[in-house]
């Protein structure tokens, strides 16, 4: 049965983490994550809090980035394409690829980076878990969930539900036009009609989307 874990871990040490220590009001989401082929990780990276421009700058010199560019923006938060090289996070990201885990989601708040994962079995996370804590920075779980429905039973197709926020926060999201091109409603909308936060409302989205996308596509492959 799958299994998905929640870590907090230190920003010290890990990549932005000298840009990070200029800009402490900064939140941070990772979008879509993968490896070039010269080794660096290519990652979208959305941005609030800061001035872009000077968020940017400071990337530039950092260590850990080999480059980061402007690609939109969306109410507060602005879309980056970062390429980092931590010698960390790469070896980490071959150790998810190689268990056959799927990075669900990571935030930065402060010091502290939240990143859930999913892997096919506890053997697999625990593995993992071992790879992480040889890092430098510090590392806490915050939870631990075997896969099942909403009263515990288990899947058979090995799905997830969608939470009761994931599922009121894609039906706002539908309702007010943010998934229609162009869109009529922003990130800010959304989060705006839930009462929430842009961090938190992306979040939800994005969690239940991935949920939905992997019961559909799940089901295909099962089929053929």
């Amino acid at each position: 049965m799958s299994v998905r874990a929640e870590f907090a871990i230190g920003t010290d040490g890990l990549v932005l983490a000298e840009t990070l220590q200029s800009f402490p009001g900064v939140k941070l989401e990772v979008g879509q994550v993968a490896r070039t082929r010269e080794g660096a990780l290519k990652c979208d990276l959305w941005v609030t809090g800061v001035e872009t421009e000077a968020f940017i700058q400071e990337l530039g010199g950092d260590s850990t980035v080999r480059s980061a560019n402007r690609l939109s923006e969306d109410g507060s938060w602005t879309l980056l394409s970062t390429q980092v090289v931590g010698d960390d996070v790469r070896s980490l990201y071959a150790a998810l690829i190689e268990l056959d885990g799927q990075l669900l989601s990571a935030t930065c708040e402060g010091n502290q980076w939240f990143v859930s994962f999913r892997f096919p079995d506890r053997d697999a996370l625990g593995r993992f878990e071992e790879q992480l804590r040889n890092t430098e920075p510090a590392v806490a779980v915050e939870s631990v969930d075997s896969g099942g429905n909403k009263r515990g039973e288990p899947d058979p197709d090995g799905a997830e539900p969608l939470s009761d926020e994931q599922q009121e926060a894609l039906q706002v999201a539908l309702r007010a036009g943010y998934f229609t091109v162009p869109r009529r409603a922003n990130l800010g909308d959304v989060a705006d009609e839930l009462g929430i936060s842009g961090q938190a409302a992306s979040e939800r989205l994005r969690r239940g989307l991935v949920q939905l996308v992997e019961t559909q596509v799940g089901e295909q492959t099962r089929k053929h």
